[in-house]
């Protein structure tokens, strides 16, 4: 007899779907198909056992366990897609290795993007006409006419809301999986490198910075949007540091720099991007002589920054050394930005062609204006953005 259990969420969190299918083996349900489709996990009656499920991920076609994982008893059960389960009979004190879990969290940080832009685009779209309808509210009388087409209206707004409501929990699910993956792979990411005690050990209290503000010994600077150029953020940076600004601490947001007044002095700077990070990314930097200064929380941009002292006479030295690192670094960042708002740019750009702004203009209406002109504005911050990446992109390859 088969069993078919319908688990339409089940890879946002690996860990719980295998506690899930240990738990099914204990009552004597073996796994023997997994329908990436329609989302059903299929089972059928066997012997009751305890027995320990990982979950990979591998887009080579034909997938095999290691020889050293197979020596510490993992089987492969199944395939589907680039999905695979392995299972161990083993008592978990006995098992010395694992399947690696750096491809599930490389593949959810891409859904993560995906429904991180669909996310902001309905975001937007909803600002967008509140804000209409804050500014029009005072002068324009609102109406609402009969009309066979409100059902259409009615249709697109709720699988608009769905799709946010969708794309809010996968983020949220999907962050949260990633980071208790993180921690599987390094037990010891969580209390030496977990991302807040990184900050936390840097962070000076706010009692701290109100006193050296009103002393005169800290100057503040702002740079916003600066993760679309980083390289001018570093130069900017290595510029105020040999006019004897020492950079102290970097806000929340990442926008706002505290420098506090010394010295000339020479440092190298350096803000990189990664997709992920475990804990040898800050162990090998560390080593190599460069402080973390600063490290963003959200999980969809994780930029780090850097810095390194040395001397006059010394080379400065660079976070990536060799040219070819450089160019994956500056268009990850570029093709990472592109994916994010080439999609909101083109929609909005459809937007305002419909328009015919330019033809219409005089038998518009205040609000069709408005609207006009916040589509044009989003399509200019947003683009600007977009280019100025590859901007960055270009300098690097041209150096």
């Amino acid at each position: 007899m088969k069993i078919k259990v319908y688990k339409p969420f089940w890879s946002y969190d690996v860990q719980k779907t295998e506690e899930w299918l240990s738990s099914m083996s204990e009552k004597g349900h073996e796994l023997v198909e997994i329908n990436r489709f329609t989302r059903y996990f299929i089972f059928r009656q066997g012997e009751q056992r305890k027995r320990l499920y990982k979950i990979g991920f591998d887009k080579m076609k034909q997938k095999s366990l290691s020889s050293f994982l197979t020596r510490n008893g993992w089987a492969m059960i199944l395939q589907s897609g680039n999905w695979y389960v392995a299972a161990n009979d083993k008592p978990s004190t006995e098992i010395e290795s694992y399947p690696v879990r750096e491809n599930i969290i490389k593949h959810n940080r891409k859904i993560m993007f995906l429904f991180g832009s669909i996310f902001i685009y309905l975001t937007v779209i909803v600002l967008f006409y509140l804000l209409i309808g804050l500014v029009l509210s005072s002068n324009v009388q609102f109406g609402f006419a009969e009309s066979p087409l409100w059902m259409i209206t009615f249709l697109f707004a709720g699988i608009g809301i769905i799709l946010w409501a969708l794309s809010f929990y996968s983020i949220t699910k999907i962050k949260g999986a990633n980071k208790r993956l993180l921690g599987e792979s390094n037990r010891s990411l969580e209390n030496n490198y977990s991302q807040e005690s990184r900050q936390e050990e840097e962070r000076p209290s706010r009692d701290e910075i109100k006193r050296l503000r009103c002393s005169g010994q800290i100057v503040v600077k702002r740079r916003y949007t600066w993760t679309y150029a980083p390289d001018k953020l570093e130069k900017w940076l290595e510029t105020l540091e040999e006019d004897g600004l020492h950079l102290y601490y970097v806000g929340k947001t990442g926008s706002t720099f505290y420098f506090k007044k010394g010295t000339p002095r020479k440092v190298s700077y350096c803000a990189d991007y990664q997709n992920y990070v475990n804990e040898d990314y800050y162990t090998f930097h560390k080593e190599a002589g460069w402080k973390l200064i600063y490290y963003t929380s959200l999980h969809l941009q994780q930029w780090t920054l850097w810095s390194h002292e040395y001397a006059r006479d010394e080379k400065p030295p660079q976070l990536y050394s060799d040219k070819f690192h450089q160019l994956k670094h500056a268009k990850r960042v570029a093709l990472t930005y592109s994916f994010i708002f080439i999609p909101v740019v083109t929609l909005y750009s459809m937007r305002i062609g419909s328009y015919n702004l330019w033809g219409n203009i005089q038998n518009f209406d205040s609000s069709q204006i408005f609207q006009s002109l916040l589509s044009v504005l989003i399509v200019l911050i947003l683009g600007s953005f977009t280019i100025r990446t590859w901007l960055y992109y270009r300098r690097i390859r041209s150096t």
